[in-house]
């Protein structure tokens, strides 16, 4: 049991961080299928919207369950709010960029490419978040 409260002590935050980035990516991919698959929207629009939705979600998560950063003064929350913004418009790019090659380069199946983008968008957003958005002390 200490061994296990050991692994956990450190690396909490990965698990923590699987765990919501998987509701993440779910609620990202849901949004994505129902505007691509369901209301015929272009794949680049619906991956847009699908990832407000998800980056409005990602930063309560992150913020308070994962890397569990309770400051609740307005300049530390603009700071993490901004800092969390712009790395999401990178991965964003970084998702656009790989669905552009994927689907109209290679001709692959604009849902396969969604699922393969958000592996990488996933371990990037979590670099990015314990790098520079929620720093510790």
């Amino acid at each position: 049991m200490e061994k296990c409260k050991a692994l956990y002590a450190r690396y909490g935050d990965m698990l923590r961080y699987l765990i919501i980035g998987g509701l993440t990516t779910l609620l990202d991919y849901a949004v994505f299928a129902l505007m691509f698959n369901a209301l015929g929207v272009h794949y680049q629009i619906a991956s847009v919207f699908s990832w407000m939705a998800a980056v409005a979600f990602a930063f309560c998560g992150n913020k308070w369950v994962v890397f569990r950063a309770h400051a609740r003064d307005l300049r530390t929350l603009l700071r993490e709010s901004v800092s969390f913004v712009t790395a999401r418009l990178a991965t964003l790019g970084v998702n656009a960029l790989f669905l552009y090659v994927s689907v109209d380069m290679l001709g692959m199946h604009a849902n396969l490419a969604k699922l393969l983008a958000n592996v990488l968008v996933i371990i990037l957003n979590y670099v990015l978040s314990r790098l520079f958005v929620f720093k510790r002390g």
